[in-house]
């Protein structure tokens, strides 16, 4: 139902059809129209509902099938529930941690692993992230420890982490249809740890970085601030990667077979209630 809403009000918005610099869709009144703010406030927020709705889809496709209809009895471990928590973290992680809160707990994790796995394996293997002693990744503990005591470590992983993304996402940009820009989607990713280190260094010149020390009022202040820094940062940096989606077309595929809202009459013209009657791809 929620997907059935974001498609019907994405397909009534130009930008959606990659007209980037497209006025507001027609059903905005002129006092909200006119506030590029407000519009640009809105589609991003569309945007990653969208995304967001439609990953949830896919993530919930797999207890599904190998838990659902399958079960441990035909697959084994693959069939148990417990291999398949929750993709998404708690929203208080965005007061607690920021920026930080955001990439490393609240979104979907699906590939962390990978991610920093390559920079796991450099900093077990350079004494210059160990103080000069090799530290084997097979001593967790070990590892984990000087791991959290190392700001350089920290740091490394973390820009590594978010270009192998932003080689990712801009390996999808370089392959799809239509007018894409992988350098910008490759941007993007690249900016985040950027701003996940000014988020931190914010909250230490304000002397609002050990949140276990503070008074209610002031984690309060601190929890509000990070929220802010989140809204603004996104509000900057989301259009590289959101812009390049519509000029590809990630928005334009139906996801949903029927539609209750277009039922109704709140499609385009000529909209049915069966929305999977078209060609799913046009070249």
């Amino acid at each position: 139902i929620m997907m059935d809403i974001v498609k019907t009000l994405i397909i009534h918005d130009p930008y959606f059809f990659g007209m980037t610099e497209w006025p507001a869709p027609n059903y905005f009144p002129p006092s909200f129209a006119s506030a590029k703010f407000l519009v640009k406030s809105y589609r991003l927020i569309i945007a990653a509902l969208g995304l967001y709705l439609v990953l949830q889809t896919v993530f919930s496709l797999a207890p599904l099938i190998f838990v659902g209809l399958l079960g441990e009895k035909l697959i084994g471990i693959r069939g148990e529930p417990w291999v398949y928590p929750d993709e998404w973290g708690s929203y208080t992680a965005l007061f607690e941690r920021g920026l930080a809160g955001w990439w490393g707990i609240l979104w979907h994790q699906t590939f962390r692993a990978g991610f920093t796995a390559p920079s796991s394996w450099v900093i077990q293997h350079l004494s210059f992230f160990n103080n000069g002693q090799s530290i084997s990744f097979a001593n967790r503990e070990l590892y984990t420890t000087a791991y959290s005591q190392n700001p350089k470590a920290q740091v490394f992983q973390l820009f590594i982490a978010f270009c192998l993304s932003g080689f990712l996402h801009a390996s999808g940009s370089y392959t799809a249809l239509g007018t894409s820009s992988p350098r910008d989607a490759f941007l993007f990713f690249l900016l985040q740890p950027i701003g996940i280190l000014l988020n931190i260094m914010l909250l230490h010149v304000l002397r609002l970085n050990d949140q276990h020390k503070l008074k209610w009022a002031s984690r309060l202040i601190r929890g509000l601030l990070n929220v802010v820094f989140i809204a603004a940062w996104f509000f900057l940096t989301a259009p590289l990667l959101f812009d390049d989606f519509v000029r590809t077309g990630v928005y334009l595929y139906e996801p949903v077979p029927i539609s209750f809202l277009r039922a109704l009459g709140f499609g385009a013209k000529g909209d049915s209630w069966w929305c999977w009657s078209a060609p799913w791809f046009f070249i």
